[in-house]
Formats: C-alpha cells, sequence, structure tokens
C-alpha cells in the first residue's frame, strides 16, 4: 500500500512539472504583444535622440509617444512652416510625437519676444495645432476656475494649445513637489491630471 503511494505521489509530482516546464516554454515563445509604432521607433532610432516619454491612462493603455531628437531628424520644411507661423526665434526642442488618432507630427518649440511658441505639423504640411505661453490672469474664466480647483497644485508654465480639430491647455506645475501635467479643454472641462515619472528606455541597436 505505501510502495503504492509512493508511487502515485512520485507520478503526480513529475506531472506538475511536466505541466510547467510545457507551460513555461508555451509563454517563452509566444510573440509579444506590445511594440512600439514603427514612427516612434524610426525616432528613437535617430542618433540625436536624447529622451522619450510615454503617456498611459489610467487603464493602462498607451496613448502616446514623444521623441525628443535634433533638428536633423525633422525635414527641413518643417523650420520654414515654423518661421511663417509662429515667427522666428531661439529653437527649444524638436519632437516626434504620435498621437491616439494615429497623427504622426513634428513639433517644434521655439522662443519668440521672450515667450514660448509651439508648432505641431503632419507630414502632409497641415498644422495640428499652434502653442502659445500665457499667463494664469490671461486664462479664459473657466479654464481659470478649473485649474484653481485642482487641490494643492501650483502652476509653473501655461500653454494654449489650438488647431482645426484641438483646444486644449496644458499646465506643467507640481503637487507636493511631484511634477505634474494639467490638460484642459478650451471650454473648461478638466480632461487629466498626469503625474510625471522618470523613466530609461534602452534601445536595442544590434542583437
Amino acid at each position: 500500500m505505501e510502495d503504492g503511494m509512493k508511487r502515485m505521489t512520485i507520478a503526480l509530482v513529475l506531472a506538475l512539472v511536466a505541466g510547467l516546464l510545457v507551460a513555461w516554454q508555451g509563454q517563452d515563445s509566444r510573440e509579444p504583444k506590445a511594440r512600439i509604432p514603427g514612427f516612434t521607433m524610426r525616432a528613437l532610432a535617430e542618433p540625436s535622440a536624447t529622451r522619450a516619454g510615454m503617456f498611459v491612462s489610467r487603464d493602462g493603455t498607451i496613448t502616446r509617444y514623444a521623441v525628443h531628437v535634433g533638428p536633423d531628424a525633422l525635414p527641413e520644411w518643417v523650420g520654414k512652416v515654423a518661421d511663417e507661423r509662429i515667427g522666428k526665434g531661439e529653437d527649444l526642442e524638436y519632437e516626434c510625437e504620435l498621437y491616439p488618432d494615429g497623427s504622426e507630427v513634428f513639433e517644434i518649440y521655439r522662443m519668440v519676444d521672450g515667450r514660448e511658441k509651439q508648432l505641431s505639423v503632419h507630414a502632409d504640411r497641415t498644422v495640428k495645432y499652434i502653442g502659445r505661453q500665457l499667463d494664469e490672469k490671461d486664462l479664459p474664466d473657466r479654464v481659470g476656475a478649473t485649474l484653481r480647483g485642482i487641490k494643492a497644485f501650483v502652476p509653473e508654465k501655461i500653454i494654449f494649445k489650438e488647431g482645426p480639430k484641438f483646444s486644449e491647455v496644458h499646465v506643467r506645475g507640481r503637487i507636493a513637489g511631484t511634477p505634474h501635467r494639467v490638460r484642459i479643454s478650451g471650454d473648461g472641462r478638466l480632461l487629466s491630471i498626469q503625474k510625471k515619472v522618470p523613466a530609461e528606455i534602452e534601445l536595442a541597436i544590434q542583437e
């Protein structure tokens, strides 16, 4: 009887180990489900790419990608469009950005007459939005009221972004010392409060 029980126990253990090995092998061989989109990967592969950001909704969905690059990573015509639409000045940043609606855009942040201005333009040269720096006192009443209603938020920089299908106020600031971004619609609705978390991306250049 004891020998029979031992043999049964050993058989059960072996069966369990075999099942775990099969499950592990199956998991290891699966194709990864999450992939960075091609537009963003090409920007990351640029020699001048210095940092990147991704924007995550509360359910874990990655909604937007941004890669900070050098001027050579943008088409030459982007600078000319910026000269026409936001004026000439000192360039601050260059980005390649992918939006939730699939928009692939190039962006230039520029200091013009002492104020930051931003141009976001599609590959077909149509403008997604133009951004301009504002003081809090210059905000529309509804936007200002929403901003003041965010508990413990200390604003640091306000950019009003407006385009044919886009009207938002983005406010960078801090809550309890931690960097946050607040997004408010042009009509004063709170769209999101986003906490900024430093991260690193290691991009394979050879495998």
